[in-house]
């Protein structure tokens, strides 16, 4: 690192507290995949070494590299870096710029940056601008960046594409490859999770014998179609010998289980992928669109069945990425949706549902994901569908509260290109919700609670007048006005 770099690093590192649990942009990198299970991580300014601890204690390979707490260290290679707060805190632009080059140098997989957003500004007392920056009451140098500037700079510093996977926080992959199991990965789980629910117990029928006599063999079979939507090739994976010794071919062993389906259960899991397919590639084209040999073996494989061609699917792909411009289309895409909450001018539905939304609403989604990445404690999003802009929203006792308060939101906005964080927690009389079971799934653990609450509710008129009751206080006014109170997710008399 360059002398200036170290010095305005010691500076700032002579009050680093030692903290309590695991830095924010490391929790994040690994509650998203960013960092495997056999990932070593180095740590590129480490403070005290807090982040190292709990890394070990998860099972990682960790060490790192501070001029004041661990100057001794010689930074090495690892799979994932990590430089969190640091080119934050370092005023000469030249050792900053070289700050994140040594870093990148030393990552093998991924690149972990974190920087202070200007939304903490605020936090800042005394403070006196300086340079590009801000001179602390600490008498310590702090650059803050927006979301977009923080992409922009580490782009043009590396010559890479970096991905936000938090509110400023950012992967950079070391090649395509790389990338695209990492996004193949994230959505792996949901996918498996959701679409082997389709899979139903087949008819009895006397012509069932085949089915039953080698149901142990057909099953990987079953739930690879229903999350891939194809059969898959006979040498993908170790599993498909032995269906092929049995029945001769996996066409083959298919017809039984097409014979035994109650409904075409496998074309609904092709559109399923086909559609998944398209978000990803639409938004891959917000940046650099990976080259069909750098995406994942499987997915190759489902491009070819499902669209014949990458190029076809990257032409369907531009068409609804180029359609989401449309107000129109918005509105369209909302009025069809079998989930979330409709409102004049949005559509708000659950973090853990936006999967079902239709396709146009996802890549809309999905763009602002490109922007701020993962927002922590997240519970609702909403689209707007009068201006460009989504919203996160922070409702920490959804599943308990009968009424939750909200107390954070994020507001994307792609016309600023910016994120803009808003805080409720203090607010006397914060927004509330209504009609919980709208904004989730029907598969929800608490579905069916909800939506009990709500049947109560409106058959005592106590959700017409929507003005006045969608803050704490009106909502309260009216359940005193009409003698009723709540006890958890129970109406009950006063």
């Amino acid at each position: 690192m360059a002398t200036s770099a170290t010095s305005a690093l010691s500076r700032a590192g002579a009050t680093a507290l030692k903290r309590v649990e695991l830095s924010r942009p490391l929790r994040l990198a690994l509650e998203v995949g960013v960092i495997r299970p056999d990932d070593d991580v180095f740590d590129y300014g480490c403070g005290h070494g807090t982040d190292l601890e709990f890394l070990a204690a998860l099972g990682h390979g960790a060490d790192g590299w501070d001029p004041n707490h661990r100057p001794n260290v010689k930074p090495k290679p690892a799979a994932i870096v990590n430089l969190g707060y640091v080119l934050n805190v370092i005023e000469d632009p030249a050792g900053r710029a070289q700050a994140l080059k040594t870093a990148w140098r030393l990552a093998t997989r991924a690149l972990v940056v974190a920087v202070r957003t200007t939304d903490e500004v605020r936090f800042v007392s005394n403070g006196t601008i300086h340079a590009d920056g801000v001179i602390t009451g600490a008498d310590t140098f702090q650059k803050f960046f927006t979301q977009a500037e923080a992409r922009s700079y580490i782009d043009d510093i590396l010559t890479v594409q970096s991905i936000p996977i938090g509110p400023g926080v950012l992967v950079a992959f070391t090649d395509d490859a790389a990338e695209q199991q990492w996004l193949d990965n994230r959505s792996a789980l949901r996918r498996r999770v959701r679409r082997l629910r389709r899979i139903v117990e087949p008819r009895k029928t006397l012509r069932d014998q085949t089915y039953e006599q080698h149901r142990d063999i057909l099953r990987p079979l079953e739930e690879f179609v229903a999350q891939r939507g194809r059969l898959p090739t006979d040498d993908e994976h170790g599993w498909t010998q032995q269906i092929i010794d049995t029945f001769g071919s996996l066409p083959r062993a298919f017809q039984v289980l097409r014979h035994v389906a109650e409904h075409p259960w496998w074309e609904d899991a092709a559109e399923d992928r086909r559609q998944e397919l398209l978000v990803r590639f639409a938004l891959a084209r917000l940046r650099k669109r990976a080259k069909f040999t750098a995406l994942p073996i499987g997915v190759q494989l489902d491009v070819r069945a499902l669209f014949g061609s990458y190029k076809a699917a990257c032409e369907r792909a531009d068409d609804l990425l180029f359609s989401i411009g449309d107000a129109k289309t918005l509105r369209q895409a909302a009025t069809k949706s079998p989930i979330g909450k409709q409102t004049p001018d949005a559509i708000y539905v659950h973090i853990d549902a936006t999967d079902l939304l239709p396709t146009e609403l996802r890549v809309f989604i999905g763009a602002a994901g490109a922007l701020i990445g993962t927002v922590p404690d997240a519970t609702l999003v909403k689209a707007h569908l009068d201006k460009p802009r989504v919203s996160y929203l922070v409702y920490p006792d959804f599943d308990t509260d009968p009424h939750p308060a909200l107390a954070e939101s994020w507001v994307v906005d792609f016309r600023e290109l910016d994120v803009r964080p808003h805080d409720y927690r203090n607010r006397e009389n914060p927004p509330v919700l209504h009609r919980k079971e709208l904004f989730v799934a029907p598969d929800h653990p608490r579905y069916n609670t909800f939506k009990r609450l709500t049947q109560q509710e409106d058959r005592h008129g106590l959700l017409d007048e929507r003005l006045t009751i969608g803050t704490r206080d009106g909502w309260k006014h009216r359940l005193e006005k009409r003698g009723w109170s709540l006890r958890g997710h129970r109406l009950v008399r006063q």
